[in-house]
């Protein structure tokens, strides 16, 4: 089995360890702990994804900031009154 990277194959994951648990082919406690590091890696997941649009959106503002409010130069004609 590949590492799960999305929230998808997380959720494939615990849905076949519920599975193997259903058909005792896992005792319960190994699916305890997979299950476990499931919701683990699913608030990584979740936390990456919110990290990643606050990301966009900072840099959203500061290119709209610097349109609103262009910092200018002793040698910018337009920073002399």
């Amino acid at each position: 089995m590949q590492p799960p990277k999305t929230t998808g194959d997380v959720r494939d994951a615990l849905a076949s360890a519920m599975a193997q648990v259903h058909a005792r082919q896992m005792d319960a406690r190994t699916a305890n702990t997979l299950a476990y590091l499931g919701m683990s890696l699913l608030r990584a997941i979740e936390v990456s994804h919110i990290e990643g649009r606050l990301d966009t959106l900072e840099a959203l503002l500061r290119a709209e900031q610097r349109l609103v409010f262009p910092v200018t130069g002793p040698d910018d004609p337009q920073g002399e009154i």
